[in-house]
This record gives structure tokens, sequence and C-alpha cells, in this order.
């Protein structure tokens, strides 16, 4: 039985831990609500794709204010400081971060929320996207909208490099999820308010039923 105006909300320092599963019990306590546990599997991956683009940009702020400003590095090119930042995944993995965003009280806030017109996935970051990484978004999302083919995974430079942002493959797993599940590619948005960023997924309640359905078919098949 659908229950309207439900919502669950956690605030997620990492998705290495806890934080992995916390966002799994919130996607289970969501759609058992709902009466949909056939769609937990896809909206939990989705839910994960959207959550790590948005810890990751808390992490690179983060790293940006204590780590380029205190040493005296704020001038350094977006390249430099963003590969500095790529060293320090690459030596300590997320653990510092997700201390530090403990620590600051700053993460990435999910929220799913149910109403008697849809269902509603947002995940809020706080600061907004240099526009090297705004126009990196925004061409990754033309990119995967406007293709129908699975090749958009090319090892071309450009998609190369939009992946190693993070952005471009979790867009293209979210669409490519939508897709697979019936639902309209604009469903997903990414957009900035008030110094935050905001990706949702919004899909119509109608289209749940069906959804639903065509899961079950599958695992029938």
């Amino acid at each position: 039985m659908y229950r309207e105006n439900y919502s669950v909300k956690i605030r997620l320092y990492d998705l290495f831990k806890n934080g992995h599963s916390e966002l799994m019990d919130a996607v289970k306590d969501f759609l058992n609500h709902l009466g949909y546990p056939g769609l937990i599997g896809p909206f939990h991956s989705m839910m994960h794709e959207i959550a790590v683009n948005a810890l990751k940009a808390v992490y690179k702020k983060l790293f940006f204010a204590h780590f380029i400003e205190e040493i005296g590095l704020g001038e350094s090119s977006y390249e430099d400081w963003l590969s500095m930042f790529r060293s320090e995944i690459e030596l300590h993995h997320t653990d510092n971060f997700a201390r530090m965003a403990r620590d600051s009280n700053m993460g990435a806030d999910l929220r799913l929320r149910a109403t008697d017109g849809y269902i509603k996935m947002t995940a809020v970051n706080v600061g907004t996207p240099s526009e090297v990484e705004l126009d990196r978004i925004i061409k990754s999302i033309q990119r995967v909208k406007f293709s129908e083919e699975t090749s958009i995974l090319d090892s071309s430079d450009e998609a190369d490099e939009n992946h190693k942002e993070g952005g471009g493959l979790g867009i293209y797993l979210v669409v490519m999820t939508l897709r697979n599940l019936g639902a309209p590619d604009n469903c997903l948005k990414i957009y900035v308010r008030k110094e935050q960023t905001i990706a949702s997924i919004k899909i119509p309640r109608a289209l749940l039923g069906s959804i639903a359905q065509k899961l079950l078919d599958q695992e029938n098949q």
C-alpha cells in the first residue's frame, strides 16, 4: 500500500564504512514502507551514485580549505590541486576526508521523499562546482542523454577525463538505470542553488507499478 508524504533523511560522511550500510538501510526502509521492496536494488544503485558525487564534492571543498589554502597554494591551478587531491585519495583512500567531514559536520545530505505524485531522491552538498567541473557535468549529461549506445563508455580522452572526475560515469549509470526501468532520462537533474549543489532523481508515482512489474518479469526470465 502506497503511503503519501513519507520521507527518509540521512547525512553521510563516507560510503565505505558505516555510510554504506546507512544508505542501504535508508533505501530499504523507504521502499518497504511504500510497499515496493522489489525496487530496492536499482534505487539503491542510483542513490549510491549521486551520493558518491556529493561526497567527492565535500572532500574537494575540505581539501582545498584545509590543505591548499593553509599551506599557501591557493593560487594553484585547478588541474594542479586536483592532481594533489587524487594523490591524497590514492595514498589514504577517503579515511582522512571522512574524519574531517565528520569533525566539520559537513557531509552529503540525502533524502528519499514520496508524495502523491512522485518519488524523489536527492543528494545535496555544500559548495558549487568550479567552472571546469560544471562544464564537464553538463557535457556528461548531454552526452549520455543523447546517446542510445553503451559506446559512451569509450576510451577517448574526453570520456576518460570525465570519468576521472567522478561525475561522468555516475551520470551514465543513473541514466542507464532509469532507461532500464522504463523511466525518462529527464528524471535526473543536477543544479546549483544557494551555494549548494543538488542532484535529484524524480520518478512519477504512476510509473512505480510498471517498474516493479518489469523487474519481476526480468527475474522470471
